[in-house]
């Protein structure tokens, strides 16, 4: 992440707190209507899949070697975070 993104994110963290005393449920959609204002790089493409019992985000860019895959899961504790 270049020092622009990572600017672009926090002003917008900062035009839209958290909200007080939010429980997982609050949390988790605050958390997802922050991300989508996200801007997302040109030529990213993001398709959801399914995993077994679980769903995620498969991310590539045009011109990407489809024979390479780096699998990242995400710590959020069920409380913070998203595939989003």
């Amino acid at each position: 992440m270049c020092k622009e993104q990572l600017a672009a994110i926090l002003k917008i963290s900062a035009e839209f707190p958290p909200p007080e005393n939010a429980g997982p449920p609050e949390m988790r959609g605050w958390f997802e209507a922050i991300n989508a204002q996200t801007p997302i790089p040109e030529g990213i493409m993001i398709e959801r899949v399914e995993a077994g019992p679980v769903g995620g985000d498969l991310i590539r860019y045009a011109g990407a070697d489809d024979k390479r895959l780096i699998i990242y899961f995400h710590g959020g504790g069920f409380f913070f975070g998203s595939s989003r």
